[in-house]
């Protein structure tokens, strides 16, 4: 009776602890359950998360790249901005000087001759007239001077040469007779050579 009394109670510590245990599996489970859950809306979170911050990557790429741009375009702009105001000011520059210009040509312009009266219009063709053929009564003097130069050289000319000539035959009659001394010297001396 005893043993089957022990038998007994050791019976109902076993499925206590059985009962205990499956209690304590099924808490696991549930706890593995709402694990399992919560890591599925983590990770569901962390690709949505991952998304956001590939999207936000995208549009900063995008975001620096327009930031380069508007700085190419404000660059361009302010170049031309500085171009368009160099050439504003020549171009004003130039213009002012020309002013200038003009108003010096003004200030140094003389003044209109009053207008000519027919009497002395036909003075001063009288004296145009009268000018007139005194040059070209120079011109004919000068043309006749000119023929005359060229005639007086043209003598000249035909002088020298003659003088030139009568001078070559000088000379040539100068060493003929030079020529005839020596020989006569040296008949002289042959005849001497003789006498001796």
């Amino acid at each position: 009776r005893d043993a089957a009394s022990g038998a007994a109670k050791k019976s109902l510590d076993v499925e206590a602890r059985l009962s205990e245990a499956r209690k304590e599996l099924r808490e696991a489970k549930t706890n593995l359950a709402h694990a399992e859950q919560s890591l599925g809306h983590e990770r569901d979170r962390r690709k949505v998360a991952e998304a956001r911050s590939e999207e936000l990557q995208s549009d900063l790429t995008g975001a620096r790249k327009r930031v380069k741009e508007l700085e190419r375009e404000v660059s361009k702009a302010e170049h031309d901005a500085h171009h368009r105001a160099t050439a504003a000011d020549n171009a004003h520059a130039a213009e002012v000087d020309r002013l200038r210009k003009e108003i010096e040509e003004l200030k140094n312009r003389p003044a209109p001759t009053p207008p000519i009266s027919p009497r002395k219009a036909a003075s001063l063709e009288e004296t145009a007239a009268a000018e007139k053929d005194r040059a070209d009564q120079l011109d004919r003097s000068l043309a006749t001077q000119r023929k005359q130069a060229a005639a007086q050289l043209e003598a000249l000319t035909a002088s020298s040469e003659e003088c030139e000539r009568r001078a070559q035959a000088a000379e040539e009659r100068a060493k003929a007779a030079e020529t005839k001394a020596e020989d006569a010297a040296k008949a002289v001396a042959a005849a001497e050579a003789k006498t001796r």
